[in-house]
C-alpha cells in the first residue's frame, strides 16, 4: 500500500514520519522517510484495513501535529510480468561454453525489480521429450538502467547472467524461467533455440628436457610445454600429464610419474594467448640404468582423452 501527501510548505522542514496501524488512532509502527512525500508499505496483509498519520519535523527536530488520519484496506497485487532473453540469440550456434543474460521484472512491484529467483534450464532435441537439463540459477539483481528507464528506477537491477559449462553438443531449445516475489510462483518463461556445437581439439606440446638422445643420471627433470589450443579459451586445456618409459629391450615400461601442470610459461602465452602462460609441466624422474624411449603423455580437458603424446629417446646411467 503506497501514501502520498503534500509537502508541508514551511521552509525549515527537513522531513517527515509516517506512522501506521491497525485500528482508528493507534499506530504500531512508524517510519522517517525523510524529505520524500510518498512511502509504500510493502508488507501489507491481503484484507486488512490500515490506518495512517504523516508527521512533519523541522531542522531542530519539532515536530508537527499529524495530518489527518487516512485509512486504506490491503488487497492482492495482480503480477504483471516481463522478460526478455539478450544472449544467446534465438537460432544461434554455441561453443559448450555460452552466457545467458537478459533482464526479468514482475512490474507490480514497487520497491524492487519483484523477481527474486532466475532458473535456467536446457531442453534437448525439442520435441523428442528428453529429460531437461538444469543449466544453473542465473545471478540476478544486475544493473540495467536501460530497464530502469523504461519502467521506474525500482527495476534498474533487474538483470540476470548465468554462465553454462561444458553442455553436451545438440539443437537444444534454452527456456528461462523467472520467479516472481508478487505472485510467488514462475509465472513466466521465455525460450532460445541454440545448437551447440562441440569443440575441436588442437593439442600441441614440446619436450624441452630432457633432450633427446642424451644421457642423464639419478634424479633428472621432465619439462616442457602442452594445450590444446582454443580460440576463446580461459585455461591451457590440459589437466594432467604422465610420464612413461619404454625400455629399449623390449621389457614392460615404467610409469615415471604425473608431472605438475599449470606451471608459468610466458613464451607460450606470448605465441598462443594469455590463458596459455601456465602451460608448462615439470617432473622430477628417476629411473634404472638402460636406454629407453621417455614418452610424455598430455590429457586435454577439451577432448577429455589422452590426445597428445611425445617421445624422447634417453640413456640413463
Amino acid at each position: 500500500m503506497t501514501i502520498a501527501w503534500d509537502p508541508n510548505t514551511e521552509p525549515d522542514v527537513a522531513g517527515y514520519v509516517v506512522a501506521y496501524g491497525s485500528a482508528p488512532g493507534q499506530y504500531d509502527g512508524s517510519v522517517d522517510v525523510g524529505p520524500t512525500t510518498s512511502w509504500t508499505l510493502g508488507n501489507a496483509v491481503d484484507g486488512r484495513t490500515y490506518y495512517f498519520a504523516v508527521y512533519a519535523y523541522n531542522v531542530t527536530g519539532i515536530t508537527s501535529d499529524p495530518s489527518p488520519e487516512v485509512s486504506g484496506t490491503a488487497g492482492p497485487v495482480a503480477s504483471q510480468p516481463y522478460m526478455n532473453i539478450d544472449l544467446p540469440s534465438n537460432n544461434a550456434s554455441s561453443l559448450p561454453d555460452f552466457v545467458v543474460a537478459g533482464w526479468a521484472a514482475d512490474v507490480s512491484a514497487t520497491i524492487d525489480s519483484g523477481v527474486d529467483a532466475v532458473h535456467v534450464w536446457g531442453y534437448p532435441n525439442p520435441g523428442s521429450n528428453q529429460a531437461p537439463v538444469f543449466l544453473g540459477a542465473a545471478q540476478i539483481n544486475v544493473p540495467r538502467p536501460d530497464v530502469g528507464a523504461a519502467f521506474g528506477q525500482s527495476f534498474t537491477n533487474s538483470g540476470f547472467v548465468l554462465h553454462v559449462a561444458g553442455l553436451a553438443p545438440g539443437l537444444y531449445d534454452v527456456v528461462v524461467f523467472a520467479h516472481s516475489r508478487i505472485s510467488g510462483t514462475f509465472n513466466i518463461a521465455k525460450n532460445v533455440r541454440i545448437r551447440v556445437q562441440g569443440r575441436t581439439s588442437r593439442p600441441m606440446m614440446a619436450v624441452d628436457s630432457p633432450v633427446a638422445n642424451t644421457t642423464v643420471s639419478g634424479a633428472f627433470t621432465v619439462g616442457g610445454w602442452a594445450i590444446d589450443y582454443q580460440e576463446d579459451a580461459a585455461t591451457a586445456g590440459i589437466d594432467t600429464v604422465h610420464v612413461w618409459a619404454y625400455p629399449l629391450s623390449g621389457a614392460a615400461p615404467l610409469f615415471v610419474g604425473v608431472a605438475t601442470v599449470g606451471v608459468s610459461r610466458p613464451d607460450v602465452g606470448a605465441a598462443f594467448g594469455t590463458a596459455y602462460g601456465t602451460a608448462g609441466y615439470h617432473l622430477t624422474a628417476s629411473l634404472p640404468a638402460g636406454s629407453y624411449n621417455l614418452v610424455v603423455f598430455a590429457h586435454s580437458s577439451v577432448s577429455q582423452s589422452f590426445n597428445n603424446a611425445l617421445q624422447v629417446p634417453i640413456t640413463v646411467r
